[in-house]
């Protein structure tokens, strides 16, 4: 699935919100020795923990630690679990800076295909 994914149609935007939008796309669904010729990009072990708590902690600190690395352009505040839904997705809220502005970004973490979506990216300012 995840080869196939790489040509679909992404909205080609112009903004830099895109562009970060594109890349967090891509970064997250890289995999660390796989993906590319930089050899710490994309996430490394999913499932190299014991537990699902220490799992999911590891998962969470390693997408801030890749981001912070490879996409400079978004500056995070928080990363947060937002639960799972019924089909197994982890629901993920992530809140940073792209261009001097506060967006609240929703990532879901598909656990049986191993994927990740960037749903969208809303402007805090107009959520309040």
């Amino acid at each position: 699935m995840g080869f196939f994914n790489r040509f679909r149609e992404l909205p080609q935007g112009n903004s830099e919100l895109d562009s970060v939008l594109e890349n967090l796309h891509h970064l997250l669904n890289a995999r660390e020795g796989y993906s590319s010729v930089i050899r710490d990009y994309g996430l490394g072990q999913l499932y190299a923990q014991p537990d699902t708590i220490h799992a999911v902690r590891s998962l969470l600190r390693e997408i801030l630690d890749d981001i912070a690395q490879f996409e400079p352009r978004l500056k995070v505040s928080s990363l947060e679990t937002k639960g799972r839904d019924s089909n197994m997705k982890l629901h993920l809220e992530l809140i940073g800076i792209v261009g001097g502005i506060r967006y609240l970004f929703k990532v879901k973490f598909d656990q049986i295909y191993n994927q990740f979506s960037v749903d969208s990216a809303h402007d805090i300012s107009t959520l309040e």
